[in-house]
């Protein structure tokens, strides 16, 4: 980009009104507190071929005292390319005399961390620098796979690659399990980028600063959305102030990489965090940025915005996926930790199945080499049995260093306030626990100790291991597995009192895959409550998230395949569901709504679908004869089903898949495929189910995604008809109100046409005499 164009455009996201002031000067104002006005001037030389800025230094410095005078209170730059061929006394006279700065680019452009000028300063980026230093003294590699291509053998090397080379898509998303090693990738990777962006800023070379955003962050936001958290970040972190539009800027203009780790609760209840990313990478201006974010698996799989995000986006967006660790990473790590001792701790995990399959993930693999480090290590049989060994191991060394006081506390009442620690973060959204909530929450558990004797417990137990480094004073556990752990086992001491639990359970989701899930089954099956597990759905009434998350708690326990043949079903959200190894005989799901659900070696005989929401809805592993009779109706909810690993999208295609598992032919639906293209786009602004999705896109983001058809001409004949309200800002396109709003909703739920909408379709579908949609399910 040409110079002056850059600097301008610095100047402008930075919230200066620039005008310009003759030859290669740029001149910005801006009104202070108070009303007084600001200027700026900045001189942005072009390159002359035939002779350079040194052969022009006189006529500079006389300039220089021109624009002094004017604006005597003004801050004053020259940007060039380089320094080179600048003599010194240019330089330093033009600071010295007339208090302008000459700079690069890099120098110009660029705003520090606030520890980078103040060492003293506490920064959670800062921790994160440290914490990618070390990681990188002792790592092992990381295996990784990437959707639609291939694997490979460490993601580190693959990304610092990518990003070093700018051979990387706009966003990149890692996903994993918990314990897999996200946040440990990510303090490696940013440790890496920070030092490739350090040398080439002493080089003088303009390149990208990463900014990583944590959940450290969320502790300055005003509310837990993406955006409140930059801007408690953008004010907080930086040697000055930033305004979110030269964030934004500097995005679009390749002076920065953002990074996400650790958001995933933010990211799942913020569904406009995605409309700004599709805003992002579809302004006008500039050019997409770089983006990378870490997440679990489930929000990759589970969540609807993120997954239509990944779609709409597809040109944008690359999917790392970490991998297990194979035998060869088990040995470095082994060999790293105990050195000549490796293959005896190898041998040992390895004669027990379950603990070789646990080592298959890193943590897992690390709390293995703690137990085995202290003589401990025996076989285990589950992962929540060597959770729990893992937290009282934690406990007990805390006692031996003297950070815990028996006398103070005993074990039992600091595993009882660390979950309730874990309980209070997942219903403050996981951000943390303030020592001084903390403090009352002890109180709370024990009554019979002195205020001197509670603040001596808080003291203690901020400190302990479980704890990592927080912000602002707040407790936040260092391992997400522990504090799901934790937060299992608080849940199961509600059992007793189903009213408390349901409350709980009804505030938050938690995530099916979650070991929280996993450790309340265990405990309920090992406590002899499996048979009334079913039971407990019904008191769960009209709390979805309750409904949700006990519901996969039976799933997982109950003492029979038959168990939960009469729970109620129909019109329930399910969304996430796993059900495996069930026999479903019977049951109605009409109407339910069954977003990523799984059915996994289930028996469905004469099940209901009728009417149901199929997106992203899983049938795996069915064995012959275990769909007869199950019914389906015309299939009007149906945007996709996974059967064995293969996305059915098309009417005609699970039509075939049903006939086949059901014995029986099937009168389904086949829209057109203009209609279908149609009911994809208005699906970017209204849910399945009905709901809102978002209210305006850019007119990329309408035209990305999924082709049936031609989207580009739906688009344009929905605006024409007025379905669609096409902007002029920034090209953003606006859905409307009112009856068209309804009839637009009525079609995304159930595909049937209004009038106008099958008007519309005459004009978009080139197939003639074409019905779009049968008349047996038009309005």
């Amino acid at each position: 980009m040409e110079l002056s164009k850059l600097v301008q455009g610095f100047l402008e996201a930075d919230g200066w009104e620039v005008r310009s002031g003759g030859r290669d000067l740029l001149i910005g104002s801006r009104q202070s507190f108070g009303g007084e006005s600001q200027h700026v001037c900045v001189w942005a030389p072009a390159t002359e071929p035939e002779r350079g800025l040194g052969a022009r230094e006189g006529a500079y410095q006389a300039r220089f005292k021109d624009v002094s005078d004017r604006y005597p209170g003004a801050q004053k730059f020259v940007i060039v390319e380089s320094l080179e061929g600048l003599s010194r006394e240019f330089v330093q006279g033009a600071r010295k005399w007339f208090d302008v700065r000459v700079l690069v680019p890099a120098q110009f452009i660029d705003t520090a961390f606030k520890w980078e000028e103040s060492h003293e300063a506490s920064s959670a980026i800062k921790n994160l620098r440290r914490a990618g230093e070390q990681r990188l003294r002792s790592r092992v590699r990381q295996p990784f796979t990437v959707k639609g291509d291939g694997d490979g053998p460490d993601l580190l090397e693959e990304l610092e690659r990518r990003f070093a080379s700018g051979d990387v898509t706009p966003v990149t998303i890692v996903s994993g399990p918990a314990g897999m090693g996200k946040s440990y990738l990510f303090e490696a990777l940013f440790s890496r980028l920070y030092d490739t962006f350090l040398r080439a800023k002493q080089a003088q070379r303009l390149s990208p600063r990463p900014l990583p955003l944590l959940p450290q962050h969320l502790a300055r936001a005003e509310a837990s959305t993406i955006k409140s958290i930059l801007h408690g970040y953008l004010d907080s972190e930086f040697a000055r102030p930033l305004d979110l539009r030269l964030f934004e800027w500097r995005l679009t203009h390749g002076t920065a990489t953002w990074l996400l780790d650790g958001l995933d609760e933010v990211i799942a209840r913020d569904p406009s965090f995605f409309d700004y990313l599709i805003d992002l990478l579809t302004r006008p201006e500039g050019s997409p940025p770089s983006i990378l974010i870490c997440v679990r698996d489930s929000l990759l799989s589970a969540n609807e915005d993120l997954r239509l995000f990944c779609e709409e986006a597809d040109e944008y967006v690359t999917i790392f996926r970490l991998a297990e660790w194979d035998a060869e990473c088990r040995r470095r790590y082994a060999e790293i930790r105990f050195g000549r001792e490796a293959a005896r701790f190898i041998a040992a995990v390895e004669g027990n199945r379950t603990m070789e399959s646990l080592a298959s993930t890193p943590y897992y693999g690390a709390l293995l080499a703690d137990m085995y480090e202290a003589d401990s290590l025996t076989d285990v049989s589950s992962e929540t049995e060597l959770l729990g060994r893992a937290v009282g191991a934690i406990i007990e060394r805390e006692y031996e260093k003297g950070l815990l006081d028996r006398r103070v506390v005993s074990q039992s009442v600091v595993q009882e306030f660390i979950e309730v620690i874990a309980a209070e973060d997942f219903l403050n959204g996981f951000r943390g626990v303030p020592a001084s909530d903390a403090r009352e929450l002890a109180e709370a558990i024990l009554p019979d100790l002195s205020r001197d004797e509670t603040d001596a417990l808080v003291a203690q137990m901020t400190q302990v291991a479980l704890f990592g480094s927080g912000s602002d004073g707040e407790l936040r556990f260092a391992q997400e597995l522990v504090e799901q752990y934790l937060l299992a086992e608080y849940l199961v001491g509600l059992v007793s009192r189903p009213e408390v639990l349901i409350r709980r359970l009804a505030s938050r989701e938690i995530p099916s895959d979650w070991i929280t899930l996993r450790v309340m089954s265990d405990e309920v099956r090992q406590r002899g409550l499996a048979s009334s597990a079913p039971q407990a759905l019904f008191s769960a009434g009209r709390h979805e998230a309750a409904f949700r998350a006990l519901l996969q708690v039976a799933a997982l326990v109950v003492p029979h395949p038959r168990a939960l043949r009469d729970v109620p079903f129909e019109r329930r959200d399910l969304t996430g569901i796993r059900f495996e190894s069930l026999d479903l005989t019977g049951c109605s799901f009409r109407a339910a709504n069954l977003t990523d659900c799984v059915f996994s070696k289930c028996v469905l005989n004469d099940v209901d679908f009728e009417e149901a929401i199929l997106s992203n809805t899983a049938f795996d592993d069915l064995s012959a004869g275990s769909l007869r009779g199950a019914r389906f109706g015309d299939l009007v909810g149906l945007y996709s089903i996974i059967v064995d690993g293969r996305v059915l999208g098309r009417h005609a295609d699970v039509r075939s898949w049903l006939e086949k598992g059901t014995g029986a032919s099937a009168a389904t639906l086949e829209p057109c495929n203009a209609a279908l293209q149609l009911r994809h786009i208005f699906q970017k602004f209204v849910r399945p189910s009905g709901m809102g999705r978002r209210d305006w896109l850019g007119w990329k983001g309408v035209l990305a995604g999924r082709r049936h058809d031609d989207p580009e001409l739906a688009a344009r004949v929905a605006v024409q008809h007025g379905y669609l309200i096409r902007e002029g800002v920034r090209d953003r396109v606006r859905r409307p109100g009112g009856e068209l709003l309804r009839e637009i909703v009525t079609f995304v739920r159930s595909m049937q046409l209004s009038p106008g909408l099958r008007a519309l379709l005459d004009e978009v579908c080139q197939v003639e005499g074409c019905e779009h949609v049968p008349a047996a399910v038009e309005s």
